[in-house]
């Protein structure tokens, strides 16, 4: 059944009526006299958050300056960080002088991750905002006469899952990447590269993903795109974990104890596998676990890490003569896989996800599936005949190459061109896991991928 709210009270009722049960307002009467805009601007405070925060992100890309006041109030108000940073949005796309006071006056707002949010909308304006005195570097003699007081302990409960809010800033660069993935191991606790050990002194390398949206799929003027990648915005609502390269033979053979790949050499990602051998190799390396430590990405999970920030049809640009630098094919290395990290990382710190091998991803693959998937974390078609495979591999055509490029196979096919790489939720006991802070070049001549 439909609800209704009144635009006065916002009280429910489950009928169309023309005065609010609740409060009397003549709700029929006010609708009539109230433009669109501001009808959307009432919607800034309908009980539905993902209405509200809908209204706030079309307010902003309106430019919408007479939203500002109600925006304004509306982030003095509410108690909801993730609303309160798309408000904070809302605010810097407006960008008027108004919009510019309501955010300096909540430059100290008691919600960090809101004041963090602030702070950088200001400063994308060129507006330097100085931190509370809670978070303010002390002078040198504060500093000096600390030494001799008492210091109470640093706490050691990191900051709730829950309280972290995906970033709104889309497209960004890889400086922007970095400090993202910088804030959020520290707010976690966490470290931004970690290694997840199998056995025999093999691990998976793993970086941290910070939760974000973007614009998944491609724009219709995008040279080589295919239909079914109609252009949307997702957004990642929690951080995760991502494999730093594809998983390789050496990390196969020691889980599964066989290599199926046909391209053999231990450094090599692992080709000739299948969605349902994928399974097979997380359930073992799970149950040694003991949790649900790894899995396939999703494909929106798959796309927000490829792009790292870039709008372009890839990762490292638009034009195709990047190529030469950032895949193996365009080089005239020929049809064959090759020894992983070879090609640049892109701005989180990942390899190899332009070229070398397809990669499966956890959903089912459907042609129409952008058109209704949800905003937030969408997995995919409930059901279908073929999954969903990512990322281009040693074929020389650049097309597949593209971020937003999209191939299905059965979950049974098998084939030289198609490998995985794989994903990791951030749990309760993340901090258990090995920091990882060597360089590529240092793990390069030790041999470990």
């Amino acid at each position: 059944m439909r609800a209704f709210f009144c635009p006065g009270c916002w009280q429910e009722f489950r009928t169309d009526v023309a005065t609010c049960p609740h409060c009397g307002l003549g709700i029929h009467k006010v609708l009539k006299k109230t433009d669109f805009v501001d009808r959307i601007i009432l919607t800034l405070r309908h009980p539905e958050r993902d209405k509200a925060i809908r209204a706030a992100r079309l307010l902003g890309q309106w430019r919408e300056s007479k939203a500002v006041e109600p925006l304004r109030r509306l982030l003095a108000e509410t108690q909801d960080a993730y609303h309160a940073g798309e408000v904070v949005a809302a605010l810097g796309k407006i960008d008027t002088p108004e919009a510019r006071s309501a955010l300096k006056a909540n430059a100290n707002h008691p919600a960090q991750m809101v004041r963090w949010e602030v702070r950088r909308t200001l400063g994308r304006m060129g507006i330097d905002v100085p931190p509370p005195n809670s978070e303010r570097t002390a002078e040198p003699e504060q500093q000096e006469a600390a030494r001799d007081v008492p210091q109470a302990p640093r706490p050691a409960t990191p900051t709730p899952l829950s309280a972290l809010h995906p970033y709104t800033g889309w497209p960004f660069d890889e400086a922007e990447a970095k400090r993202r993935q910088q804030e959020t191991a520290r707010a976690l606790r966490i470290p931004v590269q970690k290694r997840l050990h199998l056995k025999q002194g093999v691990a998976v390398r793993m970086v941290l993903i910070p939760a974000g949206e973007f614009d998944m799929g491609s724009p219709p003027t995008e040279a080589g795109r295919g239909d079914d990648e109609t252009l949307h915005r997702v957004r990642i609502t929690m951080p995760f974990y991502m494999g730093k390269y594809p998983v390789t033979q050496e990390q196969w053979q020691v889980a599964m104890g066989s290599n199926p790949s046909y391209f053999q050499a231990s450094r090599n990602p692992v080709d000739q596998v299948s969605w349902e051998d994928c399974q097979a190799f997380l359930k073992e390396v799970n149950a040694r676990a003991g949790r649900d430590l790894l899995a396939l990405p999703t494909e929106a999970q798959w796309e927000y890490a490829c792009r790292a920030g870039a709008r372009t049809r890839f990762s490292f640009g638009d034009s195709e003569s990047g190529m030469d630098k950032y895949a193996w094919y365009s080089a005239g290395f020929g049809e064959a896989t090759r020894p992983i990290g070879a090609t640049p990382p892109n701005a989180w710190g990942l390899h190899d996800m332009a070229d070398y091998l397809g990669e499966w991803c956890a959903d089912w693959y459907g042609e129409k599936y952008y058109a209704i998937s949800p905003e937030d974390d969408p997995a995919g078609p409930e059901c279908g005949r073929c999954r969903v495979v990512r990322g281009c591999s040693w074929h020389p055509i650049p097309r597949l190459a593209r971020s937003a490029s999209r191939r299905w196979s059965q979950p049974t096919y098998r084939f030289y061109d198609i490998g995985f790489r794989v994903a990791s939720p951030i749990g309760r006991d993340e901090t258990k896991g090995e920091t990882d802070e060597k360089s590529d070049c240092e793990c390069a001549r030790a041999g470990n991928p």
